[in-house]
């Protein structure tokens, strides 16, 4: 194994831990997302440093990019929330409340 193998290997078992709904992993991918993901586009004029896909079960959970760009903060957001916009994707809304939990008991 190279240096790098052995660095990634390390970083995905620190960045692995027990769910009580099941055995998370994390695969790491450097300058790129993964190929599921490859189509989300960038921030306009930005650099790719890496990515990372959570998963539960074999099923994914959560996937992070990590990007480098020049700018303030919120103009840089603003930008991917246009390119993203013009590319077909929304925010997600959520499901809503969740039924269930402790209910008052009648008088």
């Amino acid at each position: 194994m190279t240096d790098a193998d052995d660095l990634r290997e390390l970083a995905q078992r620190l960045l692995t831990h027990p769910h009580p709904e099941g055995a998370t992993s994390i695969e790491l991918f450097v300058q790129r997302l993964p190929d599921a993901w490859s189509e989300i586009p960038p921030p306009p004029g930005s650099r790719l440093l890496g990515s990372a896909l959570h998963s539960r079960r074999g099923r994914p959970t959560l996937i992070e990019a990590v990007y480098d760009a020049d700018g303030v903060s919120a103009a840089v957001l603003a930008m991917c929330d246009a390119e993203l916009t013009k590319s077909g994707w929304g925010v997600f809304q959520g499901f809503g409340p969740r039924p269930g939990g402790f209910m008052p008991a009648a008088p």
